[in-house]
């Protein structure tokens, strides 16, 4: 009777699953699976966000107080319409590492390629995420996650992230925005008003005033914008005006500002704050005051 002998060999312990077999089949399956997609007559898209933001968006008043303006839309693009081949595992053009599959052009060389990195239990390391070279890394849990790229293809969420992709432009995207305006007549008076416009077709508004600035304020601003914007008028057009005069002031009892000389001129305490370009007694004040992050100038 023949003896059979079992050499040695590998085995998984009995009564135990393999810790990595499924993991391994998720990825061989993964690769698989989307390489047949790439290759079949639907082709294979992929979408992210993509953002047009204010050419100024840098220096923009908005972006000081941490807003900025830009317009957000998915683009979606099909691989098929850049690339004609796919590979799996294969090297990367300027790291040493190897990639799940790689999306390149035979008929354009010179096209940068699409690389595809699987997670099912690791994260790809900084230096290949970093690499300059597009990446999309998908996040693999289930055969389901695979069938979803299959169906709908890379779709930018928790799962799927682009990495060097160009996301980004400055395109002029506009917006409507609310500010304070300030006119100044030849009158020597000043009157104020909210108003808002689209923020790239701001304009002088009275054809009657001197000169009007725009200025765009922060609701917790700890100055006064009209006190800084009078002095202004002054300074640009020497004409002049009581609230920039010394004698000028706010009077508890009144409870509003008055001229402190009114009995020397003998006039009553509130002014018209025009008769200072008469005035033998008006001495200007001007004082340093913190000018607004942002603000325009019209005459």
């Amino acid at each position: 009777m023949e003896v059979q002998k079992k050499e040695h060999h590998f085995a998984h312990q009995s009564g135990t699953d393999c810790e990595y077999g499924y993991e391994t089949m998720l990825h061989l399956l993964a690769k698989q699976k989307i390489q047949e997609v790439f290759y079949s007559k639907n082709g294979l898209f992929f979408q992210f966000e993509y953002r047009s933001y204010c050419s100024k968006e840098k220096t923009c008043f908005r972006n000081y107080y941490g807003k900025k303006c830009y317009t957000s839309e998915n683009k979606k693009f099909n691989l098929n319409d850049f690339y004609d081949t796919c590979e799996q595992e294969s090297s990367y053009d300027n790291i040493k590492r190897r990639s799940d599959l790689k999306f390149s052009s035979s008929s354009k060389p010179s096209l940068p390629p699409v690389y595809i990195e699987f997670m099912v239990t690791h994260a790809s390391d900084t230096e290949k995420l970093h690499s300059n070279n597009k990446i999309i890394e998908i996040k693999i849990e289930s055969e389901e996650d695979i069938y979803e790229i299959c169906e709908n293809g890379f779709v930018e969420s928790d799962k799927v992230q682009f990495y060097n992709f160009k996301n980004t432009d400055n395109y002029g995207v506009s917006a409507h925005i609310g500010f304070v305006r300030y006119y100044l007549y030849h009158s020597g008076k000043t009157r104020g008003a909210i108003d808002s416009s689209n923020c790239k077709m701001i304009r002088k508004k009275d054809e009657r005033s001197l000169m009007e600035i725009c200025a765009y304020i922060s609701p917790d601003s700890s100055y006064s914008f009209y006190d800084w914007a009078v002095q202004k008028f002054y300074q640009e057009k020497h004409i002049k005006t009581c609230n920039v005069c010394k004698y000028y002031s706010f009077n508890d009892y009144y409870g509003i500002h008055i001229c402190c000389c009114y009995k020397k001129l003998n006039t009553e305490p509130k002014v018209d704050t025009a008769n200072a370009k008469n005035c033998s007694l008006f001495r200007p004040s001007i004082q340093e005051m913190k000018a607004p992050a942002h603000y325009d100038i019209f005459e």
